[in-house]
């Protein structure tokens, strides 16, 4: 049984409220006003958490572009856009969220579980894509969504979106609908588009309810432009920013032939300290270990790099050959001498590691890689999970089932991809790290971010009601 150690601090009542006139989401081509004080038609979901007193004071919510699951849009034919909080040149067109309300009621217990050798397998459990939950045969099952850009906040057209053996491709206004889709906890969809670093996340297909009508299934998601595009002779040497390719590596094309000509080159690198590169970050902040073992990491770095030849079909390395990734430093994570490489397999949705990657002289790190695609340097954690709990209900204090919940630290997020039906959810988070909570609407298509932060949990530690 798990014991009372300390008090942490009072219960933290956050209020997300999208206000709109007269509905939850702005005909397209027109712009919500934020009010401090509703006046208009609230739609509003309270969550319920035991925390720490925040470092800062919440007095406002940010559009929720700060999460790739937690974009506030409309159905295909009211689509909404908000300017992304690190992007200010993008065009507002959202659902705005009022500012957040902070109630203290009463104090949350934190708990300490049993004193026991954390080990890996304790960490977090990740289920293959390619082997998802099953809840429900194959069915009328109807997943929806929208695909917007990370810089302009506006919708793509003509993105490729994969869920299981189900494909679409997106509207002019970005937005897709796939049906027959198959119920699983833990579904990986896929999003891929010219000039795009490929994306994927993962979130949970609800089934039909008793009553035989669909259950909301709504994502919205950003996609991230490559940061570079160029042209090089298959013969020349590469030495870039994050690159290192020598004049003797030999390519081969799609039917395994050796190739010599152009290649066409996109390379894509993000900071995951930044609040847009935790957004773009492919997949979940979790993987497989050389054990085969499932568990959780926080990144320092992600860098995507695809080859194509002179008609633009793919490009491999030729067996035996590697290229060398440089990772830039990051002065405000602790440095590790040595950082294990994971590169991400988008037909299973996971991440698996391979290879490893050097601190060098001047804080960045570099890695040998003997395929292309999307890498990152992650450090596992090597002990068990602090957990967050808490509970969201509406203005009128029903639970809310149908919301996803994230917790965001410096270079890691943590999700429950839902609430349950009694609006509970749990975050098993990066014990000894800060973080902020943000919390997506998937029924109403609407979210909000918390903008306070929640003290750091110890390993093996629970904050809960």
């Amino acid at each position: 049984m798990c014991t009372t150690t300390q008090i942490k601090n009072s219960l933290i009542m956050l209020s997300f409220a999208a206000i709109v006139a007269g509905c939850s989401t702005a005909p397209e081509g027109t712009t919500a006003t934020i009010e401090t004080t509703p006046t208009n038609t609230t739609h509003t979901i309270e969550i319920i958490v035991s925390g720490t007193t925040p470092t800062t004071t919440p007095t406002t919510v940010t559009p929720s572009t700060l999460s790739t699951q937690t974009i506030v849009t409309t159905p295909p034919t009211q689509t909404l856009v908000s300017a992304p909080v690190t992007q200010p040149t993008a065009t507002p067109t959202t659902t705005p969220i009022a500012p957040a309300v902070i109630t203290p009621t009463t104090q949350p217990v934190v708990t300490q579980q049993p004193t026991t050798t954390p080990t890996p397998t304790q960490t977090i459990s990740v289920a293959p894509a390619t082997h998802p939950s099953v809840v429900a045969p194959l069915t009328n099952i109807t997943h929806q969504g929208i695909v917007k850009d990370s810089h302009t906040g506006r919708g793509l057209a003509n993105v490729t979106v994969t869920l299981g053996d189900v494909t679409t491709t997106t509207d002019a206004q970005g937005a897709y609908t796939l049906n027959q889709v198959t119920a699983s906890d833990e579904a990986v969809v896929r999003f891929e588009k010219e000039g795009y670093l490929i994306g994927a996340t993962t979130i949970k297909i609800k089934a039909l309810t008793e009553n035989n009508e669909s259950t909301p299934n709504y994502v919205s998601y950003t996609l991230t432009p490559n940061n570079y595009h160029w042209d090089y002779a298959s013969s020349d040497e590469i030495q870039g920013a994050h690159i290192i390719i020598d004049a003797s590596v030999a390519y081969n094309d799609r039917q395994g032939n050796l190739y010599t000509g152009t290649n066409r080159a996109e390379l894509t690198y993000l900071d995951i300290t930044s609040i847009e590169g935790k957004n773009a970050f492919t997949g979940d902040f979790s993987g497989i270990n050389s054990n085969g073992v499932a568990v959780q990491f926080s990144s320092y770095g992600l860098i995507s790099l695809l080859l194509k030849d002179s008609s633009g079909e793919a490009l491999t390395l030729a067996p035996n050959e590697t290229i060398t990734l440089r990772f830039d430093a990051t002065p405000s994570l602790e440095q590790q001498t040595t950082l294990p490489l994971w590169y991400y397999d988008y037909e299973q949705g996971l991440w698996f590691e391979e290879g490893t990657a050097e601190l060098q002289q001047d804080g960045t790190y570099e890695g040998e890689v003997s395929h292309l695609g999307t890498w990152s340097i992650n450090l596992p954690l090597e002990e068990e999970s602090g957990i967050y709990r808490g509970r969201m209900v509406d203005g009128n204090g029903e639970a809310k089932s149908h919301v996803r919940v994230q917790a965001i630290g410096t270079n890691w997020i943590s999700r429950d991809l839902t609430t349950d039906e009694d609006g509970f959810f749990e975050l098993e988070v990066v014990p000894n790290s800060s973080f902020t909570l943000a919390a997506y609407d998937y029924e109403n298509r609407y979210g909000a971010n918390y903008t306070g932060t929640i003290a750091p949990i110890a390993s093996g530690d629970s904050v809960e009601d």
